[in-house]
């Protein structure tokens, strides 16, 4: 049972850091793209999409329940 537990968060750990690896490589892109005139945000108001929005409120959340 407990090597079990131990595969199951050793599993756990492993994808959350790929999930930030993929968020902060996501972000990186659209940051670099937004210096280019290729960006994927409205050149009018410079606003973010909605997507990254969320991706971004998700990491920061989980960010800030593991300092607590």
């Amino acid at each position: 049972m407990r090597k079990d537990m131990d595969i199951c968060l050793f599993t756990n750990h492993f994808l959350v850091s790929r999930l930030k690896i993929m968020l902060i490589s996501v972000n990186d892109r659209f940051w670099s793209a937004n210096n280019h005139d290729y960006s994927w945000s409205n050149p009018e108001n410079g606003s973010k999409p909605a997507e990254m929005l969320s991706l971004w409120r998700i990491f920061n959340q989980q960010r800030s329940w593991k300092e607590k």
